[in-house]
């Protein structure tokens, strides 16, 4: 197995730098497509343009490309194109399998590696694992799996947008699959650990993400939000309506100095 970890970016850049130094001993490759315009028309923030930066200056990614969105296409097909070409690097690069990673997304390093040989030793053409939602701080966690998120696939599996896969994930990250060489990591050998709601700037995040396709999705995403930082560890009923059960965890990532009070 030649591994490449490919992060769609352009906001979070305070997580960015973390993201990669945990990744980066398990893969073989670390590229990032980036881009100086949001898909909905916004600039990219100092703090993500430095982290991108940092990571060259310090080796850590191997390659960096720049994408120009088609403003004519909606947010989610620009992000999906995004994915694509990282794809594409990880092909030139020679690697056999991929992963697509957000700034805001974290494995242990143990439970990867272990997932890694369990891959290479059993042949799974492509995986999926279980997310762990985190919420206004990175010792925030929902206390059990929420969605489910493609993890290590073939680099011979082809992107398709809004395509099927064996469990609901986000639509621009589906790969063709099939069922007989398609394995789900249960929740108690890997997770990802998704700091979804834990940023320096919400607003950010919320303003480019691809939800904006959706008016009524967006405004869900942004009821949920509004409340976030009275959170705390306890059970919560968000504006929507959603029930969020949050426990204490460690900040197992390192990432407590960024969002100190």
């Amino acid at each position: 197995m030649r591994l490449s970890a490919t992060y769609n970016f352009f906001d979070g850049g305070e997580l960015l730098v973390r993201s990669v130094e945990t990744i980066r001993p398990n893969v073989d490759h670390v590229s990032i497509v980036t881009q100086q315009i949001s898909n909905l028309g916004n600039a990219q923030s100092p703090r993500s343009t430095d982290a991108v930066a940092e990571l060259l200056r310090r080796g850590l990614v191997d390659d960096v490309e720049f994408f120009t969105p088609d403003r004519s296409r909606s947010a989610g097909e620009n992000e999906f194109a995004k994915r694509a070409r990282g794809l594409a690097l990880a092909r030139r690069a020679g690697c056999t399998h991929f992963l697509f990673v957000d700034a805001d997304e974290f494995y242990d390093p143990d439970a990867f590696a272990a997932a890694t040989s369990a891959i290479d030793r059993h042949g799974w053409e492509t995986t999926s694992v279980e997310v762990m939602n985190y919420y206004g701080r990175p010792t925030w966690r929902v206390r059990d799996p929420f969605e489910f998120v493609p993890f290590i696939c073939r680099t011979s599996s082809t992107p398709v947008f809004l395509g099927s896969f064996p469990q609901q994930v986000d639509p621009t990250r589906t790969v063709t699959w099939s069922g007989s060489t398609h394995h789900a990591f249960p929740a108690t050998e890997i997770v990802m650990h998704h700091m979804t709601g834990v940023r320096l700037d919400l607003e950010e995040k919320l303003a480019n993400s691809s939800l904006n396709d959706d008016p009524e999705q967006i405004a869900a995403s942004r009821g949920r939000y509004e409340r976030i930082h009275d959170l705390g560890p306890g059970r919560f009923v968000l504006p929507d309506g959603a029930v969020v059960d949050i426990v204490e965890v460690d900040d197992v990532f390192g990432l407590g100095p960024v969002f100190v009070d």
